[in-house]
């Protein structure tokens, strides 16, 4: 087991030393040491919702910095798009909240079930 988180490691370092997006990068054993690759489901899925909503708002950022003239033109019944987009994102923050409460208390009761004794 050992053997295969080395291994596992060693490959993360490389792909770290080659990855053009990220170049050399520090970061590698510490997130062995934390045990990314250990996170439960409920943990992996929110990352991943997580790391959703951080494109969005990476997004919005990009078009306040680079493109502020957008933010000003009225999209939708006199509202410009910057409130739009804030509230969008205030919108989203809650349906990740609600998707990741059902998604995992599905899989709780799901292994609760499966782990409850038979009733007879």
């Amino acid at each position: 087991n050992d053997v295969k988180v080395a291994s596992l490691q060693a490959a993360f370092r490389r792909h770290l030393r080659n990855s053009p997006w990220l170049g050399p990068c520090r970061f590698g054993p510490l997130l062995f040491q934390i045990g990314v690759q250990r996170l439960n489901p409920n943990a992996r899925l929110g990352l991943l919702l997580f790391a959703i909503y951080c494109v969005v708002y990476f997004g919005f950022v990009l078009v306040n910095a680079f493109a502020p003239r957008w933010m000003s033109d009225v999209t939708w019944s006199g509202v410009n798009l910057a409130v739009l987009w804030g509230m969008g994102l205030i919108v989203l923050a809650f349906g990740l909240a609600l998707i990741y409460g059902v998604l995992c208390r599905a899989d709780s009761d799901a292994g609760s079930r499966s782990n409850s004794p038979p009733s007879a």
